[in-house]
């Protein structure tokens, strides 16, 4: 399967260039499959822009998307080879990473989060770059029947779990 530097034109987004949340479930779903035949750990993330909705009603849209662009751009360079980074929709995007335990994916997650809080977003209408701040939540695989819609479903709880603790 591609791993995070590959992009099909068919796959990706325009905005981001990262794979679409349609390539993102077909991934899942072979890559549980392959998990669950060979017995090793897959973990999926789920990422969200933490106020995107305030960003864009203090700078407008355009600066919306300027932090989505680069935060893509901050995530596909950050993902491993193996990985695949899509973006889910909106300010959400979303990782699968293979061989991964969800507890080694959380020390990767945290390089990523790290990253994002550090980078200034230049945008219009502000005379100095702002900041941003991403939640993640992180699921993996389990033991018992799982569907890849589940998995990122789980993956989407704990991204709002994290939300609801303070981001």
């Amino acid at each position: 399967l591609a791993g995070a530097g590959a992009r099909t034109a068919e796959h990706a987004g325009r905005k981001t260039s990262l794979y679409n949340a349609q390539y993102f479930d077909e991934v899942t779903t072979k890559e549980l499959e392959r998990s669950r035949k060979t017995g090793r750990p897959l973990s999926v993330v789920m990422a969200d822009i933490d106020h995107l909705r305030d960003l864009n009603n203090s700078y407008g849209h355009l600066a919306g998307d300027a932090v989505i662009k680069k935060v893509a751009q901050i995530l596909g360079a950050s993902a491993r080879e193996s990985d695949t980074v899509a973006r889910f929709g909106g300010e959400e995007f979303c990782l699968l990473m293979p061989n991964t335990t969800p507890d080694e994916a959380a020390i990767q997650v945290e390089a990523m989060r790290k990253a994002i809080e550090a980078a200034e977003f230049t945008v219009a209408g502000s005379p100095t770059p702002i900041k941003s701040t991403m939640s993640f939540g992180v699921a993996g695989r389990s033991d018992g029947p799982q569907t890849a819609k589940e998995l990122i479903h789980d993956a989407d709880l704990a991204v709002y779990q994290a939300k609801h603790r303070g981001r």
